[in-house]
């Protein structure tokens, strides 16, 4: 990411949805979203059970995500 930036792509990163991303390390998966000064932050991590990733996941990232947005 510190190389990459936001043009950092699949394999290692995906669009999720809106301004919230996936990044793939292994099995762990970490949610993250640009933030100010482009700056990242990572809002919620998991190890990754199954082929489709979890919607209560995404819920929890998104949540957290808006929270920050709404300060």
């Amino acid at each position: 990411m510190e190389e990459f930036g936001t043009n950092l792509g699949m394999p290692h990163a995906r669009r999720i949805e809106g301004r919230l991303w996936e990044l793939r390390l292994g099995d762990n998966r970490l949610f993250y979203f640009l933030y100010r000064d482009r700056k990242f932050v990572i809002l919620h991590g998991f190890r990754k059970q199954s082929m489709k990733t979890p919607k209560k996941e995404i819920a929890t990232a998104l949540r957290r995500m808006n929270e920050l947005l709404e300060e």
